[in-house]
């Protein structure tokens, strides 16, 4: 029998015969035959090959997993020192803004222990100088409140230096000196609001409570000016009654009774429905020298009392 040469297209080992071109043999031969065919399998079917390709995907997969899982360690190492530093202790402290507003509305609340706990949280921080003067100015009014004039007057007066608030800050100060009992200091504080705010809303009261303090300080010759400067600028009102009552007084304590006799009876006929009118006519009764009033003096005051309404007050006069 002879062998073909062998197909390359078909077989991919030589030495197997073409099943086409050959006689059956005999049953042992066949068996003998398929047991060479199973067990000598073509090269492009071996399961060696397919088996070296899986373990090349395998190996693939593992490499990229053990990629992964490299990275994913690494990122741990250097996150979780990170996350481990970040706690409520390391949290930025809340601005000066929000804590601004937080203490003004405890201040409405009346809440002043809370308001001035915040503000006073502010004094370890660096924040700009016009917030660091508000602060001052709220915490100095909380203090005040509070009764810790000493404290609160410290407050006003870091205050008193802002363009803004300044005038605000001092006319405060002036409350709290007063209420100290220090009314130079209460005076000295009015007239730096007048000198450095002329705008202020606080002018007219400045002028009017001026006099009285400096007068209460014992400064007698800067009372008067202070009381006739206010007087001049022709003030009507609450106001001129209370800086001509104030005059008089310093008039009455330097000795000079006449001319304060004259400032109180001109109190009691000009502005008779005011309580400084009153004061004054209790005044003049301090006055040994005083005169009576006349009746010419009596028409007018009760014609003032009429056109004001006041028609049974009138009637006496």
């Amino acid at each position: 029998m002879h062998e073909r040469p062998c197909a390359p297209h078909i077989f991919t080992t030589c030495g197997v015969p073409d099943p086409a071109t050959t006689s059956s043999p005999e049953p042992e031969t066949r068996h003998a035959t398929r047991r060479t065919e199973v067990h000598r399998p073509t090269a492009s079917s071996r399961p060696a090959l397919r088996g070296e390709t899986g373990l090349d995907r395998d190996a693939s997969r593992r490499r990229r997993t053990g990629v992964r899982m490299r990275i994913w360690l690494l990122l741990s190492v250097l996150l979780l020192p990170l996350a481990g530093s970040v706690d409520a202790g390391d949290a930025p402290p809340p601005s000066a803004d929000s804590v601004l507003q937080a203490a003004a509305t405890r201040v409405e609340t009346g809440d002043l222990s809370a308001a001035a706990e915040m503000l006073q949280l502010l004094d370890g921080q660096s924040i700009p100088e016009a917030q660091r003067r508000s602060a001052d100015l709220l915490l100095g009014i909380v203090l005040a409140r509070q009764g810790q004039s000493d404290e609160a007057a410290v407050r006003l007066d870091s205050a008193a230096g802002d363009a803004l608030l300044g005038d605000y800050a001092l006319y405060h100060l002036a409350q709290v000196q007063r209420s100290a009992g220090r009314r130079d200091l209460a005076a000295d504080a009015l007239q730096r609001l007048l000198a450095q705010h002329p705008q202020s809303v606080f002018r007219d009261r400045a002028g009017r409570e001026m006099p009285r303090d400096l007068l209460e300080a014992g400064q007698l010759a800067q009372a008067e000016e202070a009381a006739r400067k206010y007087v001049a600028a022709g003030p009507s009102g609450a106001g001129r009654g209370e800086v001509g009552l104030v005059l008089g007084e310093i008039l009455l304590r330097d000795g000079r009774a006449d001319q304060a006799e004259e400032v109180f009876r001109r109190l009691w006929i000009e502005l008779p429905a005011s309580p400084e009118s009153e004061r004054a006519k209790d005044l003049l009764a301090t006055i040994p020298t005083a005169l009576p009033f006349t009746a010419d003096q009596q028409f007018q005051r009760a014609a003032t009392l009429y056109q004001l309404g006041r028609y049974g007050p009138a009637i006496p006069e």
